[in-house]
């Protein structure tokens, strides 16, 4: 008896720490999502050119040098301003990065266009999808806990201890 009530406080235990982490991550998710959602209806569409790179620099096997790399990226604005910024996140490996002089699509705030982001996924949807992912997956994994607890196998006729 002793030793089903400590499976079923252990239980609880996990259930509860896999949904907390799951609300962290589902509500991060939402969170940055949220903000992508609000910048895309305010910003403009435009395109920039990469002008260097922030951050570690390397030499690949392709010979291309921006490895774990931070493009820079100079845009002219609608009013005629020219604005450089460093976007949000980098990629890697670099195959996936622009190279220097290369044109890149961006949007960004036409009262604030130094508030500008660099379109694509890391850029954007990373964090997010990540994020609801292993959210979703980590509240999925706490029902499941509730329901059939921890550390019980499996067999073909039902679960056992």
């Amino acid at each position: 008896m002793a030793t089903r009530s400590r499976n079923k406080a252990s239980d609880t235990s996990m259930m509860s720490l896999l949904a907390l982490l799951g609300i962290i991550l589902v509500s991060i998710g939402i969170y940055f999502l949220i903000d992508l959602v609000q910048f895309r209806q305010q910003a403009v569409p435009g395109q920039g050119i990469v002008i260097g790179y922030n951050g570690e620099r390397s030499t690949g096997a392709t010979g291309r040098t921006m490895i774990g790399s931070v493009p820079v990226i100079r845009f002219t604005s609608k009013q005629g301003r020219s604005i450089t910024f460093t976007a949000q996140a980098g990629e890697s490996p670099s195959w996936f990065l622009p190279d220097i002089g290369d044109p890149v699509d961006i949007h960004y705030l036409p009262n604030s266009p130094n508030e500008a982001r660099m379109d694509g996924f890391v850029q954007n949807g990373l964090i997010p999808g990540v994020s609801l992912f292993f959210g979703t997956l980590l509240l999925y994994s706490a029902l499941h806990v509730k329901r059939n607890g921890v550390g019980r196998q499996q067999t073909w006729s039902g679960w056992t201890d």
